[in-house]
């Protein structure tokens, strides 16, 4: 693997989750809330989608 091209990508994806970032923080919570609560669903456990 190219360790140049990759420490570009990972520079453009950090830019953009920056500018992801100066959104609200509430999105942010309610995204990471939500994610969460897909990944136990996806791992069998009975989760309550609100």
């Amino acid at each position: 693997m190219d360790d140049n091209n990759t420490l570009h990508k990972l520079m453009r994806v950090d830019q953009v989750d920056r500018s992801l970032l100066t959104n609200s923080n509430r999105h942010i919570r309610e995204n990471f809330f939500f994610y969460q609560r897909l990944i136990k669903a996806r791992e069998g456990r009975i989760v309550a989608v609100q």
